[in-house]
């Protein structure tokens, strides 16, 4: 397991790299103490419908941002996710995918997955709703220009 340090020194070394990501920007609040915190793309699908989810605007006016995007998880369905990053491993690393306290703390069930060595590509991920609800989550949020 590698700390953050250990994981600025993999980038700026090029034995990780993950983009978008700015190395000169070091308060990067993605990256943690415990690792790298990807985020979802705009590409999530739906294993029930067999098609792209409905994302929607959430929070505020068009006057007020960030803005939250958002998808429903319907009860009994899976998503399966793109992460927005792509990632790349040398063969010196491999890392793992878990889920955070947010999600699983809603009831969503996560499948953890690890990345091999040599890895390079977008991730994908799958999300879980055994709830006999609907729930929203967060895929991101767009700025005052309008960019996500």
């Amino acid at each position: 397991m590698l700390s953050n340090a250990d994981i600025r020194k993999a980038i700026i070394d090029k034995k990780i790299i993950i983009t978008p990501y700015n190395e000169d920007r070091k308060n990067d609040s993605r990256l943690t103490p415990a690792g790298f915190n990807l985020s979802f793309s705009l590409f999530v699908v739906s294993v029930n419908k067999g098609r792209l989810c409905d994302i929607f605007v959430d929070g505020g006016s068009n006057d007020t941002f960030p803005q939250s995007l958002k998808i429903t998880i319907e009860s009994g369905d899976t998503v399966l996710a793109l992460t927005h990053e792509s990632v790349w491993l040398s063969s010196e690393f491999a890392g793992s995918l878990h889920s955070t306290v947010p999600y699983v703390s809603k009831g969503l069930g996560h499948i953890s997955t690890t990345l091999d060595p040599g890895w390079a590509g977008q991730l994908l991920i799958s999300i879980s709703n055994p709830n006999s609800k609907g729930l929203d989550i967060e895929i991101g949020k767009i700025d005052e220009k309008g960019e996500i």
